[in-house]
């Protein structure tokens, strides 16, 4: 992991968009232990190969931009933005009253859902989509971006997690990943 610290315009996207291109996760990586087997264990759901990018609604068009401008046509990037209610409710399906499916067949098609989300290379998400669900949400139901083991988690102008004790924070921190970057144009405070 690491900070990416520069001023505005030079390239900090690009830059991360090119660690995507030259150290995508391996096999390894991929099918490392630790992956929930049923609905009765803890953890990440599935593996991806995918860099989960945290940004600003502003930023969301300069990563995709980035990812298909910047870039060789003979290189392209899967990249899946992932920023609606209804994306995420296709992922987790909100509880009703009446029709309460077995454990396991939400556990199948979840699972399922999930590895679509994770067959990409990039997902972009903002921070209110990052927050939408999970323990920290104020929600109680469970965030689908923390059922993924991510390659990498890149935090998009770190100045959105201001201290470690915000949701933003804790959020961020429950994400499976082995790789973090922050990245900022702005300086933070000591």
């Amino acid at each position: 992991g690491g900070l990416l610290c520069d001023e505005m315009g030079m390239g900090k996207t690009v830059e991360l968009l090119g660690l995507v291109c030259a150290a995508p996760a391996t096999v390894e990586q991929l099918k490392a232990p630790g992956l929930a087997k049923n609905h009765n264990e803890e953890g990440p759901l599935v593996a991806s190969r995918a860099t989960l990018s945290v940004v600003p609604p502003a930023l969301v068009s300069q990563w995709v931009n980035g990812s298909t401008t910047s870039l060789l046509a003979s290189n392209p990037l899967s990249v899946k933005v992932f920023v609606t209610d209804k994306e995420r409710e296709e992922l987790v399906p909100p509880r009703s009253k009446g029709q309460q499916k077995k454990s396991e067949e939400v556990f199948a098609v979840r699972k399922r859902a999930l590895s679509r989300l994770a067959d990409h290379d990039i997902v972009i998400v903002t921070y209110n989509t990052m927050q939408a669900g999970g323990p920290y949400s104020g929600r109680g139901d469970v965030n689908p971006l923390a059922q993924i083991r991510w390659t990498r988690v890149v935090l998009d102008e770190m100045q959105m997690v201001s201290s470690p004790n915000t949701a933003v924070a804790r959020t961020g921190a429950a994400l499976h990943t082995t790789s973090r970057r922050l990245v900022s144009g702005t300086p933070p405070t000591p």
